[in-house]
């Protein structure tokens, strides 16, 4: 729920009412029994009812009809009592505006509001901004935000929700095969890179910026999604499935067994224990007890060996070339093998240097992507993430940038 809460601001409260008096004054001409009371073949006659006065010419017909799917998507508040009410209904409401196809015409109203001539040019010669210069653009933002916010803490809950979830994703993503119908958060990236150019100083940047990270989260995951696709990248390419697990995996414990305390409590104990151990190592007295006691052990693993550096093959092949020079007076390139003629001491260098090696991911994909380059036709593999970073990739400079001076607060937010 405060999730939800967070897209909305004080100023906005008023909204609210509005959003209900809307929704109650066209639904009350199409039943007069409450909602949650009515069957579900009304609720979609209705939901059908709106999507055809989403595209009625009247620009507030249009507004008071995305109010009332807003009104949907807030839960019908004014008909339950108390928020665990409230959390069904939002759920109930946004499977039905999405199977309904309610989401898609929204993410055309946004589009074509974003790109109104009329709107841009006033806004650009006013003075000063308000909330009110941008109505159309946040009950549409509100909408597309509920919808996929919903969806995505309950994909995994229900069958129904779970193909629902990965239709949106499909919708969301946009067509592979067209340029004109990319991601729908290249859009949105536009819109913020129109925002801080001073081209369009009406959008509500901060329900962009927050529709656009749920957009992301929802289609490429978060940082958990994130690290087993890695895991199952690597491993798919051969590899180890993360360096940590590769230097762990002989003592017997996974990663997560040495990961560093999260909490400044936890930190706090740990830099007391490892004083006592200091002061006993100076007294010497205690230290076969205690420095020999398994957490102990336990704890000296996990801050050494977290900081092991990592090798590349090519450091291993600079440092044989480097020894050979010098030993042997002959190159062996590309080489990272043949040992003959050195001495025990740079062996035993060399068997050091190998325990760190570590082969990236990356060095992977520029290989097959250089690979791809001689070999233009052969198959390439297109994911979310692919067709996003492709889509961006022309714009990625100027964004960061802009992101940058929006953290910064280097413009005004409305």
């Amino acid at each position: 729920m405060n999730e939800l809460a967070e897209l909305y601001s004080y100023t906005e409260e008023e909204e609210f009412n509005i959003n209900a008096e809307c929704f109650y004054n066209d639904y009350n001409k199409f039943e007069n029994r409450s909602w949650r009371e009515i069957p579900q073949q009304q609720k979609v006659q209705y939901m059908l009812k709106l999507l055809d006065k989403l595209e009625v010419v009247s620009l507030n017909d249009r507004r008071s009809t995305a109010r009332s799917i807003l009104y949907l998507c807030q839960g019908m508040f004014r008909e339950v009592n108390s928020e665990e009410e409230l959390l069904p209904v939002i759920s109930q409401n946004v499977l039905l505006i999405y199977q309904c196809g309610i989401f898609s015409v929204i993410q055309q109203l946004l589009i074509m509001e974003a790109e109104n001539i009329d709107s841009l040019q006033a806004a650009v010669q006013k003075p000063s901004i308000s909330i009110a210069d941008s109505i159309d653009l946040r009950i549409c933002i509100n909408i597309l935000y509920t919808v996929i916010e919903i969806v995505r803490i309950n994909q995994s809950k229900s069958e129904e929700m779970s193909n629902t979830a990965e239709g949106l994703r499909l919708d969301l993503d946009g067509s592979k095969d067209e340029e004109e119908n990319g991601p729908f958060a290249h859009f949105l990236f536009e819109m913020i890179l129109k925002f801080c150019a001073g081209s369009a100083p009406h959008y509500p940047i901060k329900k962009l910026l927050l529709l656009l990270w749920k957009i992301v989260l929802f289609t490429l995951g978060g940082l958990d999604e994130l690290h087993e696709q890695k895991r199952e990248a690597r491993m798919k390419v051969g590899l180890s499935p993360s360096f940590e697990e590769q230097q762990f995996e002989h003592f017997g414990h996974s990663p997560e067994y040495y990961l560093r305390a999260s909490t400044p409590q936890r930190e706090k104990e740990e830099r007391k224990r490892r004083k006592e151990l200091v002061e006993a190592n100076e007294d010497g007295e205690g230290i076969d007890k205690d420095f020999h006691s398994e957490d102990d052990v336990k704890s000296f693993t996990r801050n050494e060996l977290l900081l092991k550096p990592k090798v590349r093959q090519k450091d291993v092949q600079t440092f044989l070339q480097s020894c050979r020079a010098k030993f042997i007076g002959f190159q062996l390139n590309s080489d990272a093998t043949t040992t003959a003629g050195l001495p025990q001491p740079i062996l035993e260098g060399l068997k050091v240097l190998k325990s760190h090696l570590f082969v990236s991911l990356s060095e992977i994909q520029i290989k097959r992507e250089e690979d791809t380059t001689d070999r233009p036709f052969s198959k390439v593999t297109r994911d979310p993430t692919s067709s996003s970073c492709s889509a961006f990739l022309y714009c990625i400079p100027s964004s960061q940038g802009v992101i940058l001076r929006l953290v910064l607060g280097r413009y005004d937010i409305i």
